[in-house]
């Protein structure tokens, strides 16, 4: 389990959202691992607590 971590959002600028990631964090990540049979059983990922600061994204040639 891995806690309290910081969102990159200079990473997350490449995805061409309709809007600008300002902050995020997530509370807590869990990585659940089947290990005696990872070739068959779903690895599964959960993320609690997680909190994103969005703004609008301003254009600088808004359509007409």
């Amino acid at each position: 389990m891995i806690q309290n971590i910081e969102l990159n959002t200079e990473e997350l600028e490449g995805l061409n959202l309709p809007f600008h990631i300002r902050r995020g964090l997530v509370r807590e990540l869990r990585v659940v691992l089947p290990w005696t049979s990872l070739l068959s059983d779903s690895v599964v990922l959960e993320v609690h607590g997680l909190s994103v600061r969005i703004c609008p994204l301003v254009l600088s040639n808004p359509p007409n």
